[in-house]
């Protein structure tokens, strides 16, 4: 599986950083107050919410939820549903062994299920 931590962003902040940005100002908090909370940069701050940073890491995206004492699938954004929030979640919070045993897992189950709907018409 790659990972896009710190890939600068085509279009702009993805989900993360504009979630970010609006559960921020929300609270009203400076970026100064979120990255001294969060034990971070506020450079860092600025680079998800500018897009510089698109994907932060796991532990940082956990971080950051638990200082709006929020679900971390809120700041990755309503693009997915909140099981496949929920999912990414709980892949992304696992070993690196045991995501690559779940996610080998789940395409045998999709593969199983595409050849039975087949066989079945």
């Amino acid at each position: 599986m790659a990972k896009t931590t710190g890939k600068a962003a085509k279009d702009g902040p993805g989900d993360f950083g504009i979630n970010l940005k609006d559960k921020r100002t929300r609270f009203g908090m400076t970026m100064d107050v979120l990255a001294e909370r969060a034990s971070v940069s506020k450079g860092y701050i600025s680079s998800l919410e500018t897009g510089a940073r698109t994907n932060p890491s796991e532990a940082m995206a956990r971080r950051l939820a638990k200082v709006f004492d929020c679900p971390v699938s809120e700041l990755w954004g309503s693009s997915q549903s909140s099981f496949e929030a929920r999912a990414l979640e709980l892949l992304r919070s696992m070993p690196q062994d045991r995501r690559e045993a779940a996610i080998a897992s789940l395409y045998g189950l999709a593969a199983g299920l595409q050849q039975s709907a087949g066989t079945t018409r």
